[in-house]
């Protein structure tokens, strides 16, 4: 095996000598170059041999994505997954574009659109905080395009029957399911910001008056880490039909709640995970939920 040793000066320091190998010789005329470009690109230090697209990636799941969730994180290490499996025991240097390219065919082979999209920003993100530690010269991820995936699954939003067929269900469960599934399926704006839903978000409006100010319900927080929600848009005040006014004006007078009491809740009043989960007890809708609903 060929070598060659290659200076490479620091200002105020002594050179630096760095030693290039190859199988051949002329491999080793060449390396140089490449050398001298991370150089002129600011790595002075390489990533060691063994730094691997796999230990990039994981170095920026524990350490590039602060104050976000843990339910994040877990996010974004579970599609960077399928992409590791092909090429996560490539050197970190040793990537390019060829490479991305056919682990995110292999993604978009079996996957949604939204999840190749999520796995090569993912990738592309982690490459990029690499680049910043001068531990790699240029992203490849980033040079290339996401092709698209599958066809997603089928929406589970509710059809006028299954939405029948929860309230007929929530009917046989209890009062206070009903109510609670009354909300859900006929609002519709409950799930995050549902369940940071509380008392005073709620008016129940005033149609007797000149104004006849309709009722309505402000999803303006969520449940998320800092309770913001997950867009602009997601802030919003939403108009109630009949039917949720009914079911929540039967719960307030039951519970008679507390300033800041939250109204989707357990019977304890404890925040619930999901609003279709705040229920006190008995069946809470029609078989093989996973179908059809969200939660």
């Amino acid at each position: 095996m060929a070598r060659r040793d290659y200076p490479g000066a620091q200002p105020g320091r002594k050179a630096l000598r760095r030693r290039v190998s190859g199988p051949t010789k002329a491999a080793v005329q060449g390396a140089p170059k490449n050398l001298r470009r991370e150089i002129d690109g600011g790595i002075t230090k390489p990533a060691p041999a063994n730094y691997t697209v796999r230990r990039c990636c994981e170095d920026w799941l524990a350490g590039g994505l602060p104050g976000l969730h843990a339910k994040t994180v877990a996010k974004n290490r579970y599609v960077l997954e399928p992409l590791l499996a092909v090429i996560g025991s490539i050197r970190l240097r040793d990537l390019d574009v060829t490479h991305v390219d056919k682990a995110l065919a292999a993604v978009a082979a079996s996957r949604s659109s939204s999840t190749v999209a999520m796995a090569h920003l993912a990738l592309t993100r982690a490459i990029t905080r690499a680049q910043a530690k001068n531990l790699v010269l240029r992203n490849v991820s980033a040079l290339t395009g996401t092709p698209p995936g599958t066809v997603g699954r089928p929406s589970r939003s509710m059809t006028l029957a299954q939405a029948s067929a929860v309230t007929a269900a929530a009917k046989e469960a209890g009062p206070r399911t009903l109510r609670l599934r009354d909300v859900v399926a006929v609002h519709g704006g409950a799930d995050r910001g549902g369940t940071a839903l509380r008392w005073e978000h709620v008016d129940f409006g005033d149609p007797d008056s000149q104004s006849a100010r309709p009722a309505s319900v402000a999803v303006w927080r969520s449940v998320r880490a800092r309770g913001d929600t997950k867009t602009r848009k997601s802030r919003r005040t939403l108009g109630l039909p009949r039917l949720a006014v009914t079911a929540l004006q039967s719960l307030s007078e039951e519970t008679g709640p507390q300033p800041g009491a939250l109204v989707f809740c357990t019977a304890a009043g404890e925040k619930s995970s999901k609003p279709s989960t705040a229920t006190s007890s008995g069946p809470s809708s029609p078989p093989e939920p996973r179908k059809w609903t969200r939660c």
